[in-house]
């Protein structure tokens, strides 16, 4: 019996996102990665790294990655000519974990993901740098069988108040929870949110 090898190619429509810096590299080389390399087809989806632009040492750890990982790709962003003014999330709201510098750089930049994916990507699947992906990842765990993302979520009320103060509406799912990233969102649901919430803020 003769089997002939059959070449399949897949629509990469799907990108995993995940966004951190050269400063906290030690929890995305420890936990996530090794994770990606161990569940992720990168032939049927894309895996990108965000980081910032202005940091040398961020151009070197995503230099020193892509030999590890030869089909990762990466995206410098750049920092925003007001950020002193939107990086500074404030403390009665968030608390100081989630208010410090560094990560209100990190949630701002969520809100732009679309803007580095390429225009194949139909839907950006996000995950925390310290996330952990712990069986293989298909299609079949990110869309239902009417092409709607699946959505996994506490019903419950959210541990972070600043979602409900940003958006100005009830949260009444939590998502935060390690087993249910990546969380999946259409590219073109990001233009929007920003609307949102520009609109509501004036």
């Amino acid at each position: 019996l003769k089997l002939n090898k059959v070449k399949t190619t897949f629509q990469k429509d799907v990108v995993i996102m995940a966004r951190t810096f050269a400063g906290d590299r030690w929890r995305a080389s420890s936990m996530l990665l090794p994770k990606v390399k161990m569940f992720v087809d990168l032939s049927r989806f894309d895996f990108m790294l965000v980081l910032d632009s202005e940091s040398n040492d961020d151009h070197k750890y995503a230099a020193c990655l892509h030999n590890h990982l030869p089909g990762m790709l990466f995206r410098f962003q750049e920092q925003p000519s007001n950020w002193e003014n939107i990086f500074h999330a404030p403390f009665h709201i968030v608390g100081s974990w989630y208010g410090r510098t560094g990560y209100d750089r990190q949630q701002w930049s969520t809100f732009f993901l679309d803007e580095v994916a390429e225009p194949n990507h139909k839907a950006i699947a996000v995950i925390d740098a310290d996330g952990c992906i712990f069986s293989h990842l298909t299609r079949e765990n990110i869309f239902a069988d009417d092409g709607r993302i699946i959505l996994r979520a506490a019903k419950r009320k959210s541990a972070y108040p600043g979602d409900t103060h940003a958006l100005m509406l009830p949260t009444p799912y939590d998502f935060m929870f390690i087993d249910r990233m990546p969380i999946t969102f259409w590219k073109s649901t990001f233009p929007k949110v920003r609307t949102h919430i520009s609109t509501i803020w004036n």
